[in-house]
């Protein structure tokens, strides 16, 4: 096959059809109605409720909250234990080129770096770890 027949057939190759900018913010969008549903419907609860029943409410949020630093935790660690598995993923996707590969698997411990320092300044909280550490001491 000569060069000017590969070119040939290359140009006769139907181009792929982009998808319109409302197909691809769709399911965005459905998030965020979503979101702002629940969000208000929950907002709408709570100041419906006696201001005896609020106090409940927050502790049942506090310990709420506990468990869903739990759970980020718990997560971050699955991520760091399965890298290797989300980098062939992500190559498998097209998300890691080949030539990234070897660097993006040794970016686990800054990975693993960043997310600490995530976790302890929003979910568990620098005053929650100082509590922690202060408990230990006495």
């Amino acid at each position: 096959m000569s060069p000017s027949s590969e070119q040939a057939t290359e140009v006769l190759e139907p181009l792929p059809k982009p998808k319109g900018r409302l197909r691809r913010w769709l399911p965005w969008l459905l998030y965020s109605a979503l979101i702002l549903l629940i969000g208000g419907t929950l907002l709408t609860w709570l100041l419906k409720l006696q201001p005896a029943h609020v106090v409940s409410v927050a502790a049942w949020f506090r310990r709420g909250a506990q468990l869903g630093a739990l759970i980020q935790v718990g997560l971050c660690c699955w991520v760091i234990a399965s890298w290797r598995t989300i980098v062939a993923l992500g190559f498998k996707h097209g998300y890691v080129a080949k030539h990234e590969l070897r660097a993006v698997l040794g970016l686990r411990w800054r990975a693993a770096g960043a997310m600490a320092i995530y976790l302890a300044l929003v979910p568990i909280g620098a005053g929650n770890i100082a509590r922690f550490i202060l408990g230990l001491i006495s």
